[in-house]
């Protein structure tokens, strides 16, 4: 229904090497490849009827449940193919952070988000593609060089997003620097 979007239909039995221009693998029936003169996104079918499975001790079988996310999937890729830049969140690790769950992961890779690790130990600066960069639950204080690096990367117009956990030791240099933005730790838990 949109000009900027055509649509066309391919059988791969009938063209195979169209199929080969996009992957190696094989690709299911009914999948979409979203396409610009930019990038391609290929959508596997699977990726837009989803099946769960769920186990059943009352009857000792699995029941399948299927899920449309077309609409999300589809979206995803004409942001990702019509995109003059891609947003990178760096994800700093060498301080005992905690790792991202799958599931946000996944809803970063949705909304085309390249996530990528960052150790401050092997590296000058921010990278200068850097999006944002996450801080994500530290289990030890940063140094002065890291310190240095963020504030370096905030001057420059940066983008930050700290999660903190509750320890027990302080993290003196992070919260000087937490405080230099109006952020202080305080005792306690949230709890939902």
């Amino acid at each position: 229904l949109s000009g900027g979007l055509k649509v066309k239909y391919v059988d791969p039995n009938v063209q195979p090497g169209f199929v080969k221009k996009y992957t190696d693998t094989e690709i299911s029936l009914n999948s979409i490849v979203v396409e610009s003169d930019k990038r391609y996104k290929l959508i596997p079918y699977e990726d837009i009827v989803v099946t769960s499975y769920t186990y059943n001790q009352n009857t000792g079988g699995y029941a399948a449940e299927n899920t449309f996310d077309g609409e999300n999937r589809i979206t995803s890729a004409v942001d990702y193919v019509v995109s003059d830049t891609l947003p990178t969140l760096y994800a700093i690790t060498n301080h005992g952070e905690a790792a991202l769950s799958d599931s946000m992961l996944k809803k970063l890779e949705d909304q085309n988000i390249d996530v990528a690790e960052l150790n401050t130990l092997t590296v000058e600066s921010i990278p200068e593609d850097a999006t944002c960069v996450l801080i994500n639950s530290p289990l030890t204080d940063y140094t002065e060089n890291d310190i240095r690096m963020l504030e370096d990367y905030m001057k420059s117009g940066g983008n930050l997003m700290l999660t903190t956990f509750y320890l027990e030791e302080g993290r003196p240099n992070l919260e000087k620097f937490m405080a230099e933005y109006g952020l202080s730790l305080v005792d306690g838990v949230i709890m939902e």
